[in-house]
């Protein structure tokens, strides 16, 4: 008989340990997407999906078999083991159907997490005397156990990023020849440093912050791999989520000239307000020398404000309307070609760029106007800016099946982007626009009212949309008519199969699954 019970606890253990794999994988995951923040996570709790996760039923269900065993004897523990092997079956089950196994990426950080997690819970076995109520308690203390490990491994991985920090500040200040142009923004930050890292190589010897890098770490990592005594420029991307976040890039880098794209809400749950936001962006003109230049977006009314903490005495306004130091005018997308004139002092030079958007004149202004500081002629920049190409994922146009096309913005997404793209897909003129999207994220109290804004332009421009968040969904149903929430990506293909037409456009807004960009693009 007790061989009998050994094995049925033996099987239940097996099935508990597969279980406790996928969910430990899974928290790790939201941690490191979340960038180990405790700002970020609890902005993302805060969400219906964030919500749903806490109040699932599988953690309900925890909860009850939890109550049922304080409430039982010893001898009905068989019973609960027997109900919490089912359970875990159902879990492994629900979870093999849906495919919702996420999986963080393989680093050093997140393997000591995984490995942490799993010595604690081994430890609970030995600790612990009774089988069924061990695996009851890890069970319900796994989301805080993995979060609180999460938290523990982040203090030496902080004294190790500070070393890192104080390794990369000496090294910058020891390059005296080498010229920093930081470049922040709520929006087109990483476009317009990849447009000016496009120019600026046919003439130096120029280093960018790779990718979607723009944070204290990365950026000194940059700096020590990267950046050597034949360096002449650096283009350092700066992001935030709060205040001084930029202020200590800048210590590390010391920019002399700086680059501000716009300020809007991104973002704005972790700021707190949009005066703190300016604030946050601000900072890197703050950090500017006397002698530096502070090239700014004055078409944005927030950078206006910014101003007012700039250090540098030279200050430069670009963009396309009224009195501005380099201006845009005659803007036209031409099928693939956005073709524009640039204006600066008394010269002026046409232009034309191999990218998708007019909104992206702005970016490229910033830039043209950098690369003629810097000594390079319109002419020599027009010639350059011909091989500019937009960040992947970025507004990209492709061919779909079915005699479809494809315009993919998943990179990310905020109010002025959302709507830019909607713009960009009307141009085009399709023959269908049907728009797939979760939204936009962390924009705080201003959410519901940011997205009403961007649903009324949908409803103007789309035939059809399809939402995979329930947050954006509540609000953009207010105003749209032909909407659909859709949150399993493999039943939004299948919907989406039936959907389209011939010469429709699909446009993939804000961070869709890989697999379902894969599936239309021809």
């Amino acid at each position: 008989m007790n061989n009998w019970l050994d094995n049925i606890y033996l099987l239940v253990f097996g099935v508990w340990f597969l279980s406790s794999i996928r969910e430990v994988l899974g928290l790790s995951s939201f941690w490191q997407l979340k960038e180990y923040r405790v700002d970020r996570m609890r902005d993302f709790l805060r969400t219906t999906k964030g919500m749903s996760l806490l109040l699932s039923w599988t953690n309900l269900v925890r909860v009850a078999l939890v109550v049922v065993l304080l409430l039982s004897m010893e001898v009905v523990n068989f019973w609960s083991a027997v109900g919490l092997g089912i359970f875990t079956l159902l879990i492994l089950g629900y979870g093999l159907k849906t495919k919702k196994l996420y999986r963080p990426k393989r680093t050093f950080r997140m393997m000591i997490v995984v490995f942490g997690a799993y010595v604690v819970e081994i430890s609970a076995f030995i600790y612990f005397d009774n089988f069924v109520w061990t695996l009851l308690f890890l069970e319900v203390v796994r989301p805080f156990l993995v979060s609180a490990i999460v938290l523990l491994v982040g203090i030496p991985f902080k004294l190790a990023k500070k070393h890192v920090i104080r390794k990369a500040s000496r090294k910058i200040k020891s390059l005296k020849n080498l010229k920093v142009i930081g470049i922040t923004g709520s929006y087109g930050k990483t476009s317009t440093k990849e447009f000016l890292y496009d120019i600026l190589k046919n003439e130096f010897k120029v280093i960018k912050t790779p990718k979607n890098v723009n944070v204290d770490i990365g950026v000194a990592r940059t700096v020590l791999n990267d950046v050597d005594e034949e360096t002449e420029i650096f283009i350092v991307e700066m992001g935030a989520y709060k205040r001084k976040e930029i202020d200590d890039i800048c210590k590390i880098v010391n920019p002399g000239i700086g680059i501000l794209t716009g300020i809007n809400e991104q973002h704005l749950s972790l700021f707190g307000s949009i005066e703190n936001t300016i604030r946050a962006k601000a900072e890197l003109l703050a950090a500017l020398p006397k002698n530096g230049v502070a090239i700014v977006n004055w078409d944005n009314e927030n950078c206006h404000k910014a101003l007012k903490f700039n250090n540098a005495e030279e200050v430069v306004k670009y963009g396309m309307e009224g009195e501005r130091d380099a201006k845009a005018t005659s803007v036209k997308q031409d099928g693939g070609l956005l073709k524009f004139t640039v204006h600066i002092e008394d010269k002026s030079e046409e232009f034309e760029a191999g990218v998708l958007g007019k909104h992206y004149v702005q970016n490229l202004l910033g830039t043209i106007y950098c690369a003629y500081k810097l000594g390079l002629s319109l002419k020599e920049i027009s010639q350059y800016v011909k091989s500019c190409r937009v960040v992947e994922q970025s507004l990209e146009l492709f061919d779909g099946k079915d005699d479809t096309r494809i315009l993919d913005d998943s990179y990310n997404s905020n109010p002025h982007g959302f709507i830019a793209a909607l713009k960009t897909a009307k141009d085009l003129k399709p023959g269908r626009i049907v728009l797939v999207t979760m939204g936009m994220l962390e924009l705080g109290k201003k959410s519901d009212e940011l997205h009403r804004k961007v649903g009324k332009e949908i409803e103007k421009v789309c035939d059809k949309v399809f939402v995979t968040s329930q947050d954006a969904f509540r609000v953009f149903s207010e105003d749209i008519k032909d909407i659909q929430i859709v949150e399993d990506h493999k039943e939004l293909i299948k919907l989406l199969d039936k959907e389209i037409q011939k010469g429709d456009l699909i446009l993939f807004e804000n961070r869709i699954q890989k697999t379902v960009l894969d599936h239309f693009k021809k």
